[in-house]
């Protein structure tokens, strides 16, 4: 998706870019401007996706900007970020086809939020523009269209829901949503087709099932009448249950009234973030509008400790402890109800401070580990099973690696690295190492390089710093005691390895990562 940011404040525009960067490498920022002006010359130039613009700004404003590129009939989304809340500016806004209107000062999570719904919508547009020729007079291109904020004929669509279905959509009807969480195409198919058979039961004909291009999403379209009534009873009753049971992966239900067909869009848009519940009240729970505004919700109180464990369990590439820390991690979120968003953030903070965690013990994880792909799994989750997946697929990343790193290795670098695990509290050198392997020196050296990736000292200086760190975040020990346990003669020479290292102080790592 291509973006062009206009923002006067330097600053900010710069870490809107930097945050855009960070989210998603399918975000491609393709022009920056400081004003209107600039602004317009650049879309005009470059016809990005999406805009995103401030509203006051020098010489030209934002929604003066975004006016004038109507004469140029691009097709783009627009965000308005602003410090202004007046209602005034969210019509005005409104009227030039701004998408989004978002108050300053904004988190990345609202940022990245808005950027995947934007995408999504581009691609359901590209989607229907393909099938225009063919489907543009079907209900399930009518919808879709109407979803996305097109002037389409609602009259007719309302004869036609009525003449064929029974639905009259003029008037208070509901919206369903099923999300299907499957990897298998069968089994999605199999699981629709267990929804077909309770809706002609329950509903008969009185329904329209559709599917949302280009997600794993269908809606109902049903009356507001009790067969309805019956019909979502029987989802909770019955059909969830028969769904797992029968091993087709999970299925998530979500029901909202709709006053009429125009405040469709907002309906199902709103249904669809509801969706995230299903995170912390189980995928057997049927996600009701009206009841989950009455939901009574604990504060988030985030396992620090744990997250210190799993720090020391990564700077000592311990991979039993390391899966430990994470499924101790999961336990805490089946225990008491949260918000679905500050879940989302929790295991958004952990895996970060895991990958981040990662990257400074071994050069190999930085490629390795992604964490956009990661965060954008996370905060993309609609069940507990991808949001927990996608904290043990990292672990199973950290697992391979691990296990590739060990396998590799030759008899004597293996028996290299056991004898200087043994005998990290002393003084270690390459020729004594040689020595107890009978081996030469060179060679231990020339091995060393081909398979550990580092010379001998940079080797041992490394192991016993992740050691120290481990030390120091436990906190029970302090940096003489630590640099002598580590077979260090003299302190300073410890602090000067300690920052050649980390590239931090002692002192400033203990506050890094205590905080």
């Amino acid at each position: 998706m291509k973006i062009v940011v206009v923002e006067d404040e330097m600053r900010t525009r710069k870490g809107i870019v930097q945050l855009i960067n960070q989210i998603s490498s399918n975000y491609q920022i393709v022009g920056e401007a400081s004003n209107g002006i600039e602004g317009e010359k650049i879309v005009a130039e470059k016809k990005p996706d999406l805009i995103i613009t401030d509203i006051k700004m020098p010489d030209m404003s934002g929604l003066e900007m975004l006016d004038n590129l109507k004469r140029y009939n691009l097709k783009h989304k627009s965000i308005i970020l602003s410090g202004y809340s007046e209602f005034e500016y969210a019509k005005k806004a409104i009227k030039v086809g701004v998408y989004e209107y978002l108050l300053k000062p904004f988190t990345v999570d609202d940022l990245h939020r808005v950027l995947i719904d934007i995408e999504k919508l581009i691609k359901l547009e590209k989607s229907l523009e393909e099938s225009k020729t063919s489907e543009s007079v079907s209900l399930d291109f009518i919808l879709n269209s109407i979803f996305l904020g097109n002037d389409l004929d609602i009259k007719g669509l309302a004869g036609k829901m009525k003449s064929e279905y029974d639905l009259d959509i003029t008037k208070n009807f509901y919206v369903g949503v099923v999300y299907l969480d499957s990897d298998s195409e069968n089994a999605s198919k199999k699981v629709i087709g267990l929804v077909e058979e309770y809706l002609s039961t329950y509903l008969a004909n009185q329904h329209y099932l559709y599917k949302i291009r280009v997600e794993n999403t269908y809606v109902i379209i049903l009356p507001d009448n009790k067969k309805t009534y019956d019909f979502k009873r029987a989802i909770q009753n019955q059909l969830l249950k028969e769904i797992y049971q029968t091993q087709y992966g999970n299925a998530i239900f979500g029901f909202i009234e709709c006053e009429n067909i125009n405040n469709f869009t907002n309906s199902l848009s709103t249904l669809k973030r509801e969706l995230q519940w299903s995170i912390v009240l189980g995928e057997d729970v049927l996600i009701d509008h009206t009841k989950i505004q009455h939901i009574v919700t604990k504060i988030v109180k985030y396992p620090i400790e744990i997250e210190r464990r799993m720090i020391l369990a990564v700077h000592s590439m311990d991979l039993e402890k390391i899966e430990a820390c994470c499924y101790e991690f999961l336990k805490c979120w089946r225990i008491d109800v949260h918000q679905p968003d500050d879940v989302i953030n929790a295991f958004v903070q952990f895996s970060s401070a895991m990958i981040n965690t990662a990257k400074k013990v071994c050069s190999e994880w930085e490629n390795s580990l992604n964490l956009k792909e990661t965060y954008q799994k996370m905060i993309n989750s609609f069940t507990w099973r991808e949001l927990s997946g996608s904290l043990m697929d990292l672990v199973a990343k950290l697992s391979l690696s691990i296990k590739n790193q060990n396998n590799d290795y030759s008899l004597v670098i293996k028996k290299a690295l056991n004898n200087i695990d043994l005998h990290l509290h002393e003084r270690i050198t390459q020729v004594e190492v040689a020595d107890k392997l009978n081996v030469t020196p060179e060679y231990l050296s020339f091995l060393f390089a081909k398979e550990v990736g580092r010379n001998f000292n940079t080797y041992i200086k490394e192991i016993k710093i992740n050691k120290a760190k481990e030390l120091l975040l436990k906190g029970d020990m302090n940096t003489f005691t630590i640099s002598e346990k580590l077979g260090f003669t003299d302190s300073k020479y410890f602090y000067k390895v300690f920052k050649e290292v980390t590239g931090l102080s002692t002192s400033d790592f203990i506050k890094i990562y205590r905080n």
